[in-house]
């Protein structure tokens, strides 16, 4: 058989679950909340919004980026008076959607 890249076997793996009508994954859920919020999120802003763990919101974020379903920003913003820099990530913008935020 052919031997497929881990890459290829996860999102493999990823449509079977999606299709065989599972609850929303993590990764589903990540993106179904940001995609209700009309600004870039932080992780921590993702986890107190999704109430999902906060680690595990940074791993399924990372992948998501990763992946190309979600934007990492190159700013970053003041975290919580942390003294910590977060970054924000967001859903991508369509080309065509573009001219909405100029």
């Amino acid at each position: 058989g052919v031997v497929m890249s881990v890459a290829q076997t996860s999102v493999s793996t990823y449509h079977d679950h999606v299709q065989g009508g599972k609850e929303l994954t993590q990764c589903d859920q990540i993106v179904q909340w940001l995609s209700t919020q009309n600004k870039a999120c932080t992780r921590r802003e993702i986890h107190e919004g999704t109430g999902l763990e906060y680690g595990a919101v940074c791993g399924r974020v990372n992948k998501l980026v990763k992946d190309g379903l979600l934007t990492e920003l190159q700013r970053k913003i003041e975290n919580n008076g942390s003294g910590k820099k977060a970054k924000l990530v967001r859903i991508p913008i369509k080309e065509q959607q573009l001219g909405l935020f100029q």
